[in-house]
């Protein structure tokens, strides 16, 4: 693609992220909204949208960038490009280290663990600089592989909505991303040659996700709207067609 047409992509991809965010009224005046930063390809493409905007419009209100590394596992952010990129930005930058007892993991896994410890010192991280807001690079394939696991192996219907409160309304959960197929996350990304984290885990054993991910790319081969539809399908819910109780034969 020529450099003319990647740029139309770039700032289109950037005009329906700033939409998103818009219209759920994600940033407002006076906000201070942290960014969890894992180093892929999703939350980089977030913090450099959101922190263009507000260098462009000089927007008032602040953005913090973390990444949370756990020393167990033998991979982390580069730390001179992720600040690099931060100071570029005008956003300030994070990278807190935390320690997780993989070898005891639950029936949950391990990632399921892991995830948990990184998400919940970003709370904390969040209420100790002062931020109302915390901001992560969810897309819209992430949200369809959610709301499938959820029904596969929870037996509930629940997906990633694009705000969330979170400890009572003190901070606000929020997904600019979330309207976005994650190929047009990856070709933003591969356009502006993000230096990206390299992924290599020893305790991988999100086998459940891996399962679902590959049945949605099957789906897809056979419908490409299909993505969108379960998207959108808690938006158009028949109550009278739904189960309302549970019942089971004794």
């Amino acid at each position: 693609m020529s450099e003319k047409l990647q740029k139309r992509f770039i700032e289109k991809i950037r005009h329906k992220i700033w939409l998103t965010s818009d219209h759920f009224k994600m940033l407002e005046n006076d906000d201070h909204v942290l960014i969890g930063v894992s180093g892929g390809k999703d939350s980089l493409v977030l913090l450099e949208t959101l922190a263009i905007r507000r260098k462009i419009y000089k927007l008032p209100y602040k953005i913090s960038a973390a990444h949370i590394n756990v020393n167990e596992v033998p991979y982390e952010i580069d730390a001179d490009y992720f600040r690099s990129m931060c100071a570029e930005l005008e956003v300030d930058c994070y990278i807190e280290n935390i320690s997780v007892d993989l070898e005891r993991a639950d029936e949950k896994g391990h990632c399921f663990i892991c995830a948990w410890h990184r998400r919940k010192r970003l709370f904390d991280l969040s209420r100790e600089i002062n931020c109302n807001k915390i901001a992560l690079g969810h897309h819209l394939d992430d949200a369809v592989q959610t709301q499938l696991m959820n029904m596969l192996y929870h037996g509930s219907t629940s997906s990633m909505p694009p705000i969330l409160k979170m400890f009572s309304g003190r901070v606000l959960l929020v997904r600019p991303l979330l309207f976005l197929h994650e190929k047009d996350v990856q070709q933003y990304s591969d356009y502006r040659n993000f230096k990206l984290i390299e992924k290599t885990c020893p305790y991988e054993d999100d086998t459940n996700r891996k399962f679902v991910r590959n049945l949605i790319e099957t789906i897809d081969k056979h419908n490409k709207i299909a993505k969108t539809n379960i998207f959108n399908s808690t938006t158009k819910i028949f109550d009278e067609y739904i189960l309302k109780e549970k019942f089971k034969f004794k």
